[in-house]
């Protein structure tokens, strides 16, 4: 039932939380995700991640990646960025599958080891732009949101 209740929350997030428009995204996702972890608002010290781990953790196939920039926390928090820029716009989706299941993922950790966290998973920030996705979990989810609108 618990699962159930948080895949429908993980749901709404996603059709809330989402936002696809006419944005493009220029810089690099390394710049892209730098400026997140500057301007937005985190209690962790995030750490980056070599591109070969950070496309472990979420699934996708270095085939369908252009670049990315994932940066994660210490394990206390749920705080994280990740920047995809996928080869084609027709695999944007296939990121967005891939932060969904590391949303779920995230919740069911984090249920029951630091359940504090899991409202920043369930307010967790996900925007595309052309071939770029980003998704961040921050302490701050509008600020969030307010440096990548800033980003674009």
């Amino acid at each position: 039932m618990k699962r159930c209740l948080y895949a429908l929350m993980v749901l709404v997030v996603l059709l809330t939380g989402c936002a696809s428009s006419g944005k493009t995204f220029t810089s690099s996702p390394d710049k892209l995700a730098s400026s997140i972890l500057e301007q937005a608002s985190f209690t962790d010290q995030l750490t980056a991640l070599p591109q070969d781990a950070a496309l472990r953790l979420y699934g996708l196939d270095a085939g369908d990646v252009d670049s990315c920039s994932v940066y994660v926390g210490t394990g206390s928090t749920a705080e994280e960025i990740a920047v995809f820029r996928m080869k084609d716009e027709s695999l944007v989706d296939t990121a967005k599958q891939a932060v969904d299941k590391r949303i779920q993922y995230q919740t069911d950790n984090f249920e029951s080891y630091v359940p504090t966290e899991v409202p920043k998973l369930e307010k967790a920030v996900t925007v595309t732009g052309g071939t770029t996705l980003i998704f961040v979990v921050s302490d701050d989810a509008s600020k969030a949101k307010s440096v990548i609108d800033s980003l674009s």
